[in-house]
């Protein structure tokens, strides 16, 4: 789940089917950001997904058990940067 591919329409395939399981399982797949985050460009679309995801669909707030937070300081400051 690289950046590195040029392809756009790898690209949108990779987030496409993102959204489909987030569909498909009706929640959002907790850790995803450990995978994506040091994987992707700052500008990357999967990175505006995930953030959309937590945004929109973190409904009590955040989880207390999501994994690799502390690791992911950047992910969490997308997170508060799209809150406010």
């Amino acid at each position: 789940m690289s950046d590195k591919p040029s392809s756009v329409s790898f690209k949108d395939a990779v987030v496409d089917a993102h959204i489909a399981k987030v569909q498909e399982q009706d929640r959002f797949a907790l850790g995803c950001h450990e995978t994506i985050y040091p994987n992707s460009s700052d500008s990357a679309v999967i990175r505006k997904l995930l953030v959309d995801f937590a945004v929109w669909g973190w409904k009590d707030g955040l989880p207390r058990k999501m994994p690799g937070l502390k690791e992911y300081p950047e992910f969490l400051f997308d997170v508060a940067t799209a809150l406010h």
